[in-house]
């Protein structure tokens, strides 16, 4: 099977407020912002919309709109985070399974990623859901089915509790209490 990538255009469009000239950097900024035109396979612009916003969106440069096209999305941030969104889209934005939903799951207690590769090794020979790990936030994006997604949530649960305390190594024997006996009968 082969899956096309979105195209990707990217535009340098300097902006500024009013009264300051374009090249002055931003000081709430840690990269200067970039806007890139996204073009879509499968997945609507609204949903689209909806992950970058629930993933990626944190900044005050972070904006996404709905392009003229029916599959275009303009998408404004600091390059890292764009690049990361494409990985999302790349993963995600793919013709799949009808009914298939997008679900963005917190993980608490483990490395997302490690959690994603213990998942996609349960599923022998049914094929996986579509699993995209985030370990910077801490979150799972699942694309699948609500029946798939609410026992895979089950499984997530029982995998994503808090690890035990390591064992204290075995010591020497402790000596045990010694009680006290008259006369040759035991305590009760």
């Amino acid at each position: 099977m082969i899956y096309a990538l979105p195209l990707l255009v990217t535009l340098f469009i300097p902006t500024a407020p009013p009264g300051e000239a374009p090249d002055a950097p931003d000081p709430d900024a840690d990269t200067e912002a970039r806007t890139e035109i996204i073009f879509l396979q499968a997945m609507s612009p609204a949903r689209a919309m909806l992950l970058f916003d629930r993933v990626i969106r944190s900044g005050p440069h972070a904006v996404i709109v709905q392009g003229r096209g029916p599959n275009v999305i303009v998408a404004r941030d600091c390059p890292a985070k764009l690049s990361r969104f494409r990985g999302l889209l790349a993963e995600l934005d793919r013709p799949g399974e009808a009914g298939a939903r997008i679900y963005v799951r917190p993980v608490q207690f483990v490395v997302a990623s490690a959690l994603a590769q213990t998942l996609e090794g349960m599923y022998d020979r049914a094929e996986p859901p579509r699993m995209v790990p985030d370990d910077r936030t801490g979150q799972l994006v699942v694309q699948t089915t609500p029946e798939r997604y609410r026992a895979l949530d089950k499984l997530i649960r029982k995998l994503d509790v808090p690890s035990r305390p390591a064992r204290e190594p075995p010591g020497p024997p402790r000596p045990s209490p010694v009680t006290p006996f008259d006369g040759g009968t035991f305590p009760p």
